[in-house]
């Protein structure tokens, strides 16, 4: 199976904070302003996108306004004995592009803008290594781990109903331990993601039908993330996670402590926590999130026994 560096983080894993009410005056008074932090460091990635936003006054959340980038910032990294005064790279965006991220080093950030102010630190995971290996032996739909046949009764159930001979599971993915690691989170990302591409009738329908063009059911449909438990060095993944034929990554990380906890309490991991505790956050002076993961990647090709696209059954 290739395995690949992950550098980068999706999009799904975005801070997201609205504050909203009812009437002409949702809140009074105003609650006070503040900024919010969106960072994740990567053993051996740059020090690129250091995200930084302040929260909307209520009054403006029907009106479509967006969060608004907070642009000129002090924004110090401390890290050893090193202290790094972070550049503005674009509007709302610090970084320090020849700056290295090293695995099991602390990050401690301070950030000044007007009269805010706020700070965090996060301890990078060590590295890890994933591998993948089929459940059973190779079968007709799973003859490796690095490509599987889609069966057509997961494609069209109604036609082909029978599939209880089938394992739900085609293969699992396996990693190895590391240190600071609060909990893993599991991505099955689409590559190939054309709409002829898809590979339940169902969801081909939706497709034609136009349900696709919004941006966030498009997502939905590319990843699906889910998390492990934080002592698994293990997870099965399912038919279900496959939506397209063609390449797909399946990339599991090791998430710190803020990382983890904020992921699980603002509905990532479908805890509920949020509506009981609220997002856990341990930036102090402000919101959002300053975590750290390690991550590795392995690959796998769908091919489709039954494509919607291509026939009718």
């Amino acid at each position: 199976m290739t395995k690949t560096a992950l550098h980068g983080l999706s999009a799904a894993c975005a801070v997201a904070f609205a504050v909203s009410g009812c009437g002409l005056d949702p809140v009074k008074p105003a609650p006070r302003e503040q900024l919010i932090i969106q960072a994740f460091l990567s053993p051996g990635a740059p020090v690129d996108n250091i995200r930084l936003t302040r929260t909307m006054d209520p009054a403006t959340y029907y009106e479509g306004i967006a969060q608004t980038p907070v642009s000129g910032a002090v924004v110090v990294l401390r890290h050893g004995v090193s202290v790094d005064t972070l550049s503005e790279l674009a509007t709302g965006i610090y970084g320090n592009p020849s700056l290295i991220v090293q695995a099991g080093r602390t990050y401690s950030i301070a950030v000044t803008y007007g009269t805010h102010s706020l700070a965090a630190e996060t301890t990078v995971p060590l590295p890890i290594t994933v591998t993948a290996q089929i459940n059973g032996g190779p079968s007709r739909y799973v003859p490796s781990a690095d490509t599987l046949l889609f069966p057509k009764e997961y494609a069209y159930p109604d036609s082909f109903p029978d599939r209880a001979a089938i394992s739900p599971k085609p293969f699992k993915v396996l990693w190895t331990p590391s240190v600071g690691v609060e909990g893993y989170q599991i991505a099955i990302t689409a590559r190939d993601t054309g709409g002829a591409g898809l590979l339940r009738l169902g969801d081909y329908n939706d497709w034609k039908a136009g349900d696709y063009r919004n941006a966030r059911t498009r997502q939905r449909e590319v990843t699906l993330t889910y998390p492990a438990f934080p002592d698994s060095l293990s997870s099965d993944l399912f038919w279900v996670g496959f939506k397209y034929q063609g390449r797909y990554d399946i990339i599991v990380f090791a998430m710190d402590r803020n990382f983890y906890n904020y992921f699980m309490s603002s509905g990532g991991g479908n805890s509920g926590a949020d509506y009981d505790t609220g997002v856990t956050s341990y930036v102090r002076g402000g919101l959002g999130v300053f975590g750290s993961y390690a991550a590795d990647t392995v690959r796998t090709f769908v091919k489709p026994e039954w494509l919607p696209s291509a026939e009718r059954p």
